[in-house]
């Protein structure tokens, strides 16, 4: 959530144009960006995964396994 905070009241056309722009807009970008940084990094999680063997291609037997040590 956004912990940008608005002043309440009236203000006269002179207070308008000295004010400073209001910082909410760079926290919501901010905010943005970061929800799109973890959901291209879930897609790279499950497409990685995806792309790795679930099962060796060659079966090794006991006897393999024994001519090896």
């Amino acid at each position: 959530m956004s912990t940008c905070s608005r002043r309440s009241g009236r203000r006269s056309q002179g207070d308008a144009r000295r004010r400073a722009p209001d910082p909410c807009w760079l926290s919501k970008i901010l905010e943005y960006f970061m929800h799109v940084r973890l959901a291209a990094l879930a897609a790279w999680l499950l497409l990685s995964a995806a792309a790795t063997p679930a099962t060796a291609e060659e079966l090794m037997t006991l006897d393999d396994a024994f001519a090896r040590v």
